[in-house]
């Protein structure tokens, strides 16, 4: 990674299947926290970060969250879980400016839901995170 405010994924690539479900319920929600986040705001830059993400599916079938658990210390803010759409949204606020090469880390948890009128489906997603000014 190099440095001056840079976001990087970590074990990127990621499947969910949403395929049991007990009877006259819903479909059984499907998790996956395999892969990482990595980020730094270095050399010291005066302005604090925010990471957003976003995915490209416009109309997906199936709701698909995300969520950065595990956050170092002192290097950003969780937003908690959010629901992806082509809309950037805040995951990590409050990234502040780092006086060494440093980087923060999270674990990302990916989380799909479905309903049983989504009927048999799959959703192909690109997830887009960027670290900008706050």
């Amino acid at each position: 990674m190099a440095y001056g405010a840079d976001v990087a994924v970590l074990n990127g690539n990621v499947d969910l299947v949403i395929s049991s479900a007990t009877a006259g319920q819903e479909p059984d929600v499907d998790s996956d926290q395999t892969a990482q986040l990595e980020w730094n705001n270095w050399p010291g830059t005066s302005a604090t970060k925010k990471i957003t993400v976003q995915t490209n599916l416009a109309s997906p079938n199936f709701t698909l969250k995300v969520q950065a658990l595990n956050i170092t210390a002192a290097t950003g803010t969780s937003a908690g879980e959010v629901t992806l759409t082509t809309i950037s949204v805040d995951l990590i606020s409050s990234i502040p400016a780092m006086t060494s090469p440093d980087v923060g880390t999270c674990d990302l948890r990916y989380t799909a839901t479905a309903t049983a009128s989504d009927g048999i489906n799959v959703d192909t997603h690109t997830i887009t995170y960027t670290i900008v000014d706050e």
